[in-house]
């Protein structure tokens, strides 16, 4: 295991960090992270919600855009085409490019059609009638221009959400965004010239939304015609612009890029992901990369963060944000999101009538907060608390207003390809942790002098970082490393000249002042030969 090294400095003075260096260039293993928790459920994704089986594949979506006998839907086919399958440099992303990013590629929707149909009454008569006529009547329509009965796939006579995915949007509607309804019409169709007359039922949820509401509502509403409830996170739209299914629907000026992710926790739920596994009852560290890496890869993906006594009752997620994304434009900021989750025996949400911050210093009851590049202060409701990069001092909070008793820091590097964090925790008053996994020092094969290697976790952000070997024994002067390369997950360094044979500690400072971390043994090390 190789670890950092907790100098003998006062707090907050030079707290020097370091690798240890120790005997013929061993391996050490990359730290497991095995609970030693009485957790009656292991640390699995099935035992936090991941379901057995997951929603994969593409469903055929068929569009339906309803004009009134007085008020028409501004916008054309192509513009729709364009937001829910095909973006266009106006739209910059669609609905089916929304999915596929949140799923890693698992999900998407294929065009069934995209269909215009005239419902036969005002708007503000469609208001004050029934929500079953209408949705007879719209089906109806829709079933005299598409071919509906043809996604009847397993012959039962039924079409439903899982063979057809139905969206419909109307004109802007006083006290109208979006919601999802359950309807159950039977129809007729007639099959071909000269065939009898079929019935057949359209049975399931299909999406309602008006024209003035952004990309994320219709994401939110086709997410619950997949079969998830609204409410998900409180009341109150807490955290309307951290995930799309914050349970609140916006109406805009423009619904054309305004995109949001869906939350780690739903992300889960859905089986899109499997994600990493971290007790926070002792220290450690975790990389991070924004979600156009997860895609490819969920090395690297969202975390949870549990601990012993609360298992997966209640715990925290970690996952990196990035607002420069064409999916996820509309975050409040680039950096780290805490969640705080806390679920059922069914996995279903705690329904909080008012959440609790994960700070005690929020005073907007929600359950995100975001680790930014820069400290903005509260931004509103929906938003979170923002958090300067790099503090020690965050410490969340359990539902019931006990601290959780850990300490997180984030470091970004905002720059790299793709965005990426280093995340850290330590129990209250313990040293930071972070690296862990194995290094090496070797002679330097085209090169004069040492070449040393570590892999681990580093602080993402490189800028002004000082590297140096220093002898573990004896009163030896240290030597200043050149830095080739340094990622948050493995670092690179040069040294000209001889180093001599003996135990080395490799340190890491700031400016050769403020140091990246602190860490106490036991240590991991590695000869210089």
């Amino acid at each position: 295991m190789l670890q950092r090294v907790f100098g003998a400095c006062p707090r907050g003075a030079c707290l020097a960090a370091g690798l240890m260096l120790a005997v013929p260039s061993p391996d050490f293993p990359a730290h497991a992270q095995v609970p030693s928790s009485p957790c009656a459920d292991l640390p699995t994704p099935a035992g936090y919600g991941r379901p057995a089986v997951a929603i994969e594949g593409e469903r055929p979506l068929l569009f339906v855009i309803v004009h009134f006998a007085d008020r028409k839907v501004v916008r054309s086919q192509g513009y729709y085409k364009a937001l829910m399958f095909e973006p266009s440099r106006a739209t910059r992303t669609s609905v089916d490019g929304l999915y596929r990013a949140i799923s890693a590629g698992r999900f998407g929707f294929t065009k069934a059609g995209i269909v215009e149909v005239l419902y036969p009454k005002s708007l503000e008569e469609a208001a004050k009638g029934s929500a079953l006529e209408y949705d007879r009547i719209v089906t109806k329509l829709t079933s005299q221009k598409f071919p509906m009965l043809d996604y009847d796939r397993n012959g039962d006579g039924v079409v439903d959400e899982r063979e057809l995915v139905v969206v419909r949007v109307g004109p802007t509607a006083p006290g109208g965004t979006g919601q999802t309804r359950w309807h159950d019409s039977e129809l007729l169709f007639q099959v071909g010239a000269r065939g009898a007359p079929r019935s057949y039922r359209f049975r399931g949820r299909t999406a309602n939304l008006d024209e003035d509401v952004d990309i994320s509502v219709f994401a939110h509403e086709i997410f619950h015609v997949l079969g998830f409830p609204d409410h998900i996170y409180g009341p109150r739209a807490l955290n309307d612009r951290a995930s799309f299914f914050g349970g609140f629907s916006r109406k805009v000026a423009s619904t054309d890029n305004r995109a949001i992710l869906l939350d780690p926790y739903h992300r889960l739920r859905s089986g899109w992901i499997a994600p990493r596994f971290a007790q926070i009852g002792r220290s450690g560290s975790v990389a991070v990369w924004a979600a156009s890496r997860q895609a490819r890869s969920q090395e690297f993906g969202p975390v949870v963060l549990y601990h012993p006594a609360r298992c997966s009752n209640e715990f925290f997620m970690l996952e990196f944000r990035n607002n420069r994304d064409v999916n996820d434009n509309f975050a409040p900021a680039s950096g780290i999101a805490v969640w705080y989750v806390a679920k059922n025996t069914d996995h279903s949400l705690v329904k909080f009538r008012w959440p609790p911050p994960l700070t005690a210093a929020n005073v907007n009851a929600s359950n995100f907060d975001m680790f930014a590049t820069y400290l903005v202060g509260t931004r509103g409701p929906g938003d979170g608390p923002f958090l300067p990069s790099g503090p020690n001092e965050f410490e969340p909070v359990w539902g019931d207003g006990t601290p959780s008793g850990v300490r997180l820091e984030v470091n970004f590097d905002l720059r790299a390809a793709p965005p990426t964090a280093s995340v850290q925790w330590r129990p209250a008053g313990a040293p930071f942790e972070a690296v862990v996994g194995r290094a090496s020092v070797m002679p330097g094969v085209k090169i004069r002098g040492h070449v040393v290697t570590a892999s681990g976790t580093f602080p993402a952000a490189r800028d002004g970082i000082v590297a140096t070997l220093r002898p573990t024994r004896g009163a030896g002067q240290g030597v200043a490393l050149r830095i080739e390369r340094m990622t948050v997950t493995e670092l690179r360094a040069h040294y000209d000249g001889r180093i001599e044979p003996g135990t080395y500690s490799l340190t890491l400072e700031r400016g050769g002042a403020r140091p990246v971390v602190s860490r106490s043994s036991p240590q991991a090390v590695l000869t210089v030969r």
